[in-house]
């Protein structure tokens, strides 16, 4: 009987503790100082998921990097709100510029120093970064939905990149593209 009312009692402590452990931490518990911090990490997090898809013709970072800055937020204990916004097309119904990504940038600045792409660095999507994503993806025989493609990508840009003394420039540019912590 002893045993019996010991792991009654045992199991409703594991229950206890089990139950504790998946609730959801109280940010406003936390000093204004921390709050930021959390902001700051979650951000760099969103940046990284960028980085991770910029090779990727076909990636929304704007997108990837909002979803994964309210993925973070959300498993900390903060509320985020989704703003649905539409731009209006210009004549024509032909959509509107998209924002400029510091990451784009820094993928643009690479195929150009490869001599692979000649458009514009301003880290904006544009036909003819399309075509010299597919045409590098195509070359290194990298497909979109291998899943080590982001790796294989970066890999083959960094070894590229290595051999014309450029590596580390791009490195520096990626860096860059990170949130400075507040």
């Amino acid at each position: 009987m002893r045993v019996y009312i010991a792991a009654i009692a045992l199991m409703g402590l594991l229950l206890l503790s089990g139950c504790a452990s998946i609730l959801v931490p109280d940010p406003s518990a936390k000093s204004p100082a921390e709050q930021q911090q959390d902001r700051d990490a979650c951000a760099a997090m969103a940046t990284q998921a960028a980085q991770d898809y910029a090779w990727d013709p076909l990636a929304d970072l704007a997108s990837i990097r909002a979803d994964r800055e309210a993925e973070c937020l959300d498993s900390l204990g903060y509320v985020t709100t989704t703003k649905v916004t539409m731009r209006a097309s210009p004549a024509g119904g032909q959509p509107g510029h998209t924002r400029q990504d510091p990451v784009r940038r820094c993928f643009q600045q690479a195929y150009a120093w490869l001599g692979r792409y000649d458009g514009p660095i301003d880290g904006r999507p544009n036909v003819i970064w399309t075509a010299a994503q597919q045409a590098y993806l195509t070359e290194q025989q990298i497909v979109s939905d291998h899943p080590d493609a982001p790796h294989l990508v970066r890999d083959s840009l960094q070894r590229n990149l290595q051999a014309l003394g450029r590596a580390d420039d791009w490195q520096r540019c990626l860096q860059e593209t990170l949130p400075r912590p507040s």
